[in-house]
C-alpha cells in the first residue's frame, strides 16, 4: 500500500490467480472526523503541488495553511514529513514519519480562517533519507487534505 497526498492509501497488485491486477483505494475511516482538516496553501511561497518544492536539512520553512473555524478555538496544529521510501515484493524500505517542531505559528490577518507556520526540517539524513518527501499538517487528530510534494536535499 502507497499512502497518497490526500492521506488515503493505494493498493495495486495481482489476485490470488496471479493473472488479474487489482486497484483499490482505501480511504480510512479518520477521513471522515467532524475535526476541521488543514489544507495547504503554501510552502515558501509557492503554491503546492505543481512541482517538488525544494528544501534542505535544519531549515526552517513557512507554510500558509488554512482551517476552518470550530467554533472559535483555534486548532491544535502538528506538522510532520514522510518520505515514502520503496517497494518491492510487498516489502516497504526505507520508509519514514518524522515528526516536525513548529516553531512560529500565527493567525493571518488578511485571510479567515488562515494560518502562518514555521516549521524546522530534520537536521541531516541520518533521521530521513534525502529525496521526494511529502509535508503533512495534522488538526488534532483529524489529518489534512493534502500533502505538500518537497525535495529534501543537502544545504548548497
Amino acid at each position: 500500500m502507497n499512502l497518497l497526498p490526500p492521506y488515503n492509501f493505494l493498493k495495486i497488485g495481482p489476485a490470488s490467480s496471479g493473472i488479474i491486477y487489482r486497484v483499490e483505494i482505501f480511504y480510512p475511516p479518520y477521513l471522515y472526523s467532524s475535526t476541521p482538516r488543514p489544507n495547504i496553501i503554501s510552502l515558501q511561497t509557492s503554491p503546492i503541488n505543481e512541482n517538488r518544492i525544494p528544501v534542505s536539512y535544519g531549515q526552517e520553512v513557512t507554510m500558509v495553511i488554512q482551517v476552518k473555524s470550530d467554533g472559535g478555538n483555534q486548532p491544535v496544529l502538528k506538522a510532520c514529513i514522510i518520505h515514502h521510501g520503496f517497494i518491492t515484493h510487498s516489502q516497504n524500505f526505507s520508509q519514514r514519519y518524522v515528526y516536525l517542531e513548529i516553531t512560529n505559528f500565527w493567525a493571518d490577518s488578511s485571510a479567515a480562517d488562515q494560518y502562518i507556520l514555521t516549521i524546522k526540517l530534520p537536521p541531516n539524513p541520518t533521521i530521513i533519507s534525502p529525496g521526494p518527501s511529502y509535508i503533512y499538517v495534522f488538526n488534532g487528530d483529524a489529518p489534512p487534505v493534502s500533502g505538500v510534494q518537497v525535495l529534501l536535499q543537502q544545504a548548497a
